[in-house]
């Protein structure tokens, strides 16, 4: 009995101990995090303190003292660079703290505006951040081009069909054949205003020259080369002579350099610029119509056919295959609009719209840039007199497999001025960036002023279903 019970006392002070030791760990593990945790603050304190003094050494003690209180309190670090204030208030108060120190590797998340901020090489697999490298492939307006241009080897696509021509005015070959497709889409543009100036009984005296070279070229370019092969001539889709008389309409260098040194006196004497207000004869007044309206104006019975001359019969069967051939031929215009921008700049930068081949060579010649020049649709759907465009936004976090989030409320940016293809520098009246609106004040002030030259999903759908009785979404 008694050797049992002093058995039993040796066994309680034993487990006594433990305990005792264990509580003792703990108020020793306490002791160290509250110290810790006050030298942590300390230094943070000093490291604002002397920002400016002693930089390098209160570089390292932060970014071991963020270290520190990223793995005892499991808390997650972010760095935001380029101002985005919603996502720091976002993490903020999800319980991430900011690393102040843009330059630091010590992060769980990096959201910066450029790509270059991002050292890859040290990239940590943990680690989270909003570029993926080289990603100028798709992310500028040159890289999208030839992507876009490339997926006829991904997938049975036409381009044609949803993104207006597109060409790098810096690469040689595309150059080339950028200046084929002005001169024939120019060729094209005549026809059909010579087909709109019939229709009206119109005076066609003035163009029936520049139709017929039109005409040839037309016919060239939809045959195309394989069957052309076979004749004597050279094959050229648009020579010297023909094309000094298709642009005979357009600037020669002589009234380019006129214009240009308008444009610099006025700057000099600070005028405003004057808006080009062209004389509008009956044959060169406009309505803003959309195609089905303009198809059925231009739709001919047999009978009309039948009181053609043979030349027009002949433009008119042409147009009539061209838009059959040409999925675009819905999207040119009488004007031959084409619009240059720089390729790599967003918010509306350097973007000029131009329908003289001069003004664009000169317009590459007087800046150093890298250019990409795109098709003009000139004959935009237009709201309320207004162009707009539809932004959505998405999110791609993978590559493999390829994985990307919509964000499902697209909305609609209107241009600030009613659309008008007199003007080509006004740049109000054709962009629709957000940068550019906001900069001019609406003299008519409406509904889309008012909303800050934007509406909603909704709204747009509301407005279609009133004018167009049909639901595009």
């Amino acid at each position: 009995m008694i050797q049992n019970f002093g058995k039993k006392i040796k066994t309680y002070q034993r487990n006594k101990s433990k305990h005792q030791n264990k509580y003792v760990y703990i108020y020793i593990y306490i002791y160290i995090y509250i110290y810790l945790y006050i030298i942590y603050i300390f230094n943070v304190y000093f490291f604002y303190k002397n920002y400016k003094q002693n930089f390098f050494y209160q570089k390292f003690i932060l970014f071991q003292h963020i270290k520190f209180i990223q793995y005892l309190f499991y808390i997650q670090v972010f760095i935001v660079t380029g101002g985005y204030g919603d996502i720091k208030k976002s993490l903020r108060k999800r319980g991430w703290i900011e690393n102040p120190d843009n330059k630091s590797q010590c992060y769980d998340f990096k959201w910066c505006l450029f790509t270059k901020e991002i050292d890859f090489e040290t990239l940590k697999d943990f680690q989270i951040v909003n570029h993926f490298q080289k990603s100028t492939c798709f992310t500028t307006k040159v890289g999208l081009c030839k992507n876009i241009r490339n997926l006829v080897w991904h997938d049975n696509v036409d381009i044609d069909t949803f993104y207006p021509r597109c060409y790098d005015l810096n690469d040689v070959d595309d150059f080339y054949n950028f200046q084929i497709e002005f001169k024939t889409s120019k060729a094209e543009s005549i026809l059909k205003k010579y087909m709109r100036m019939y229709f009206c009984e119109m005076d066609l005296q003035n163009i029936q020259k520049q139709a017929v070279i039109a005409f040839n070229v037309c016919e060239r370019k939809i045959k195309g080369f394989n069957d052309t092969i076979d004749e004597k001539s050279p094959f050229k889709f648009v020579s010297k002579k023909e094309w000094n008389i298709l642009s005979s309409d357009e600037l020669n260098e002589e009234k380019l350099a006129q214009k240009k040194h308008e444009q610099w006196l006025q700057k000099i004497e600070g005028k405003k610029k004057k808006k080009i207000k062209k004389q509008k004869k009956l044959e060169k007044q406009k309505s803003l119509k959309d195609e089905r309206n303009s198809e059925d104006e231009q739709q001919n019975s047999e009978e009309e056919e039948a009181k053609m001359d043979s030349f027009t019969l002949k433009v008119h069967q042409l147009l009539k295959k061209y838009q059959q051939k040409y999925p675009q031929y819905c999207i040119n215009g009488e004007d031959n609009i084409w619009i240059i921008k720089p390729a790599g700049l967003s918010r509306g930068r350097g973007i000029t719209c131009y329908n003289n081949l001069i003004e664009i060579l000169d317009h590459m010649k007087s800046k150093e840039s890298q250019w990409i020049i795109q098709k003009y649709i000139e004959n935009p759907l237009i709201v309320k007199k207004r162009k707009f465009d539809i932004r959505v936004w998405v999110l791609l976090t993978d590559w493999n497999p390829l994985t990307i989030w919509e964000y499902t409320n697209c909305y609609v940016r209107f241009s600030c001025d009613d659309y008008d293809t007199n003007n080509l520098q006004n740049k109000f009246t054709h962009l629709t960036n957000n940068m550019i609106s906001r900069l001019k004040e609406r003299e008519e002030k409406d509904e889309i002023y008012d909303k800050g030259n934007m509406y909603t999903k909704e709204e747009f759908i509301n407005y279609l279903l009133e004018k167009e009785k049909t639901m595009f979404f």
